[in-house]
C-alpha cells in the first residue's frame, strides 16, 4: 500500500491490474436535468470508496453507490439514470488522477512533496501541487483531456495565489493533457499518463528551481 495524503492506496501494479480488468461502457443517456443539478461532491465519494480498499471502484459501482448517496441528499429520483451516466463519465478521470499521483509519488519522493487531495482541487483550483522540499518553489498542475470542452474550461477556471505577496514563493502553473496519442493505453483502451508525461513534469520542475536559484544568486 502506498500512502497518498490521508488514505492508502495499493501500489501502482495492483491499481493498474484492477483498472485493466475493467469493461469500459458508458451510457448513452444525457439528461439536461441531472447535468445541471448540484449534486454532493463526486470526487469526495469516489475517494471515500478508494481509501475503503485501496482499489478504485469500477464505473457500475461507483454509480450504483454515488446514487445512493444522492437519495441521502434528496436529489430528486426522476434523473437517476442521467446521474449514474453522469457518474461513470466522470469516474476515470478520478482514477487517471489517483494513478498519476502514484506515479508522481514514486518520482519526487523526497524531492518535492505531491498533494493531489479533494482540497487542493475545489479550494486552489488545481489538481496537483508539488511542492519543493529544498526550496520555495511549487508548481500548480492542472491535469485534463485534450478535447476544445476541456480546454475551453480549464481557461475559464480562475487560479487562487498559494501564498500572499512578499512569502518569496516561486509559483507557477503547468497544463499537463491526455489523449490516446500522449498517454498509455491499457488492454482495456482505459487511458493513463505516461512516462514521457511524468518525465514532461519531472523536467519543468527542475527548470523553475533552476530559475529560482538563478535568480536567487543574480
Amino acid at each position: 500500500m502506498v500512502l497518498l495524503g490521508v488514505f492508502e492506496v495499493s501500489k501502482l501494479a495492483d491499481f493498474e491490474a484492477e483498472i485493466s480488468s475493467w469493461t469500459i461502457k458508458f451510457d448513452s443517456v444525457r439528461d439536461w436535468k441531472a447535468e445541471r443539478t448540484r449534486l454532493p461532491l463526486m470526487r469526495g465519494h469516489y475517494e471515500t470508496m478508494l481509501a475503503e480498499t485501496g482499489l478504485p471502484p469500477n464505473l457500475q459501482a461507483f454509480a450504483d453507490s454515488f446514487w445512493q448517496v444522492c437519495l441521502a441528499a434528496n436529489v430528486n429520483q426522476d434523473i437517476e439514470a442521467g446521474v449514474k451516466a453522469r457518474a461513470k463519465r466522470s469516474l476515470p478521470s478520478f482514477v487517471r488522477e489517483t494513478h498519476l499521483n502514484l506515479l508522481l509519488h514514486n518520482v519526487f519522493q523526497d524531492i518535492a512533496t505531491v498533494d493531489n487531495s479533494v482540497e487542493t482541487d475545489t479550494q486552489k483550483k488545481t489538481d496537483f501541487l508539488i511542492e519543493s522540499c529544498n526550496h520555495p518553489v511549487v508548481v500548480r498542475l492542472h491535469t485534463y483531456t485534450n478535447t476544445r470542452r476541456a480546454h475551453k474550461f480549464a481557461a475559464m477556471e480562475k487560479k487562487t495565489p498559494l501564498a500572499e505577496e512578499g512569502s518569496g514563493k516561486f509559483i507557477s502553473d503547468y497544463r499537463l493533457t491526455i489523449d490516446r496519442k500522449t498517454g498509455r493505453t491499457l488492454p482495456n483502451d482505459f487511458w493513463v499518463y505516461s512516462a514521457t508525461q511524468v518525465q514532461e513534469v519531472v523536467d519543468y520542475f527542475q527548470e523553475c528551481e533552476d530559475s529560482y536559484t538563478c535568480e536567487l544568486t543574480a
